[in-house]
Order: structure tokens, then sequence, then C-alpha cells
């Protein structure tokens, strides 16, 4: 869940990017971007991605 949200910041980010305006307002759209990611810790969530997949895994075996 937390993939597909992730890759769907990425699409909404690089359509961003690529739209249409001035460079100052394209500009200001990547920082409002980036200052979401960072308000939402979107950083950290990724880079703990495998612990939780390794939990997931674990929690599979357990129940199994």
């Amino acid at each position: 869940m937390i993939a597909l949200f992730a890759k769907l910041w990425v699409i909404n980010y690089r359509n961003q990017v690529n739209s249409s305006g001035s460079p100052y307002k394209q500009a200001m759209e990547r920082q409002e971007a980036y200052n979401s990611v960072l308000a939402w810790r979107m950083i950290q969530i990724i880079d703990s991605l495998p612990f939780l997949l390794l939990i997931a895994v674990f929690m599979l075996g357990v129940y199994v």
C-alpha cells in the first residue's frame, strides 16, 4: 500500500515538473511537492520498507 502511494506521488510529481508555465512557477511547484515529502516523512517510510517486508514474511511464517 505504501509503495502504491509512493508510486502515485512520483507520477504526480513528474506531471508537475513537466507542466507548462514559467520556470519560476515550475520551481515553486517542485518545492511545494518536496516540502510535502518532508512533511509526510516519506523518505523514512521508504527507507523502512525492507524491514517492514521482513516483518511481514516472518509473521506469515509464524501463522502458517
